[in-house]
């Protein structure tokens, strides 16, 4: 399980969390090429964040990358950050994959 407060890349409430170039049991991870499809959609709409995530060590190894929310405008208290996705990825030593998010109303 990746520890929240890790590495963050934050596009105003939105977080996408995981191991970036820090140990994890036997192997470290890379988070690369980390893009928003669209800063902003309209109401209904939907987008995508792109990122690649490399096992950078020497042995195989698993990783989760989890995808929170956070709402800056309601009017109602929220929690600081709500889980929306998440994605369990197993990549060989030297291995590289790109994981897409779709983010909708579902999502926010």
């Amino acid at each position: 399980m990746v520890d929240i407060l890790r590495n963050q890349y934050n596009w105003d409430g939105l977080v996408v969390s995981g191991n970036n170039d820090i140990k994890n049991m036997n192997t470290t991870f890379k988070l690369d090429n980390i893009r928003l499809q669209n800063e902003s959609i309209a109401v209904g709409g939907k987008t995508c964040l792109n990122l690649t995530i490399s096992n950078t060590g020497k042995m195989d190894g698993e990783e989760v990358m989890q995808l929170y929310v956070h709402d800056l405008i309601s009017e109602l208290k929220r929690p600081v950050k709500e889980l929306r996705d998440f994605r369990k990825v197993f990549l060989k030593a030297g291995e590289s994959k790109t994981l897409s998010f779709e983010i909708g109303p579902k999502q926010l």
